[in-house]
């Protein structure tokens, strides 16, 4: 949360709703301008993944794989939602 509220703050992202599944995150978020050079959800993702690499070193030992393993996916999927000042509308749908 602290990230979303991070790249939200600096402009990067808006979100507009998520659901949190037992093993991945679903987001209605729209992104606004590039994170440096990359996308905000590039961001997130490494991120993330960095985190969860972190935490598994530091709580779960032995950690039995290489720091290059991949922690997320690189071609996630993304569904372009189409909506003109209704994001309420869009979010009861899903």
């Amino acid at each position: 949360m602290e990230l979303l509220n991070s790249l939200g703050s600096k402009g990067f992202i808006t979100v507009y709703g998520f659901v949190i599944m037992p093993n991945h995150l679903h987001f209605l978020w729209e992104m606004l301008k590039m994170n440096g050079k990359e996308m905000p959800h590039a961001s997130f993702n490494k991120a993330t993944a960095h985190g969860i690499l972190k935490d598994l070193k530091a709580n779960h030992l032995p950690v039995t794989f290489s720091c290059e393993c991949c922690l997320w996916m690189s071609d996630t999927i993304f569904v372009y939602v189409l909506f003109i000042n209704k994001p309420n509308r869009q979010i009861n749908i899903l």
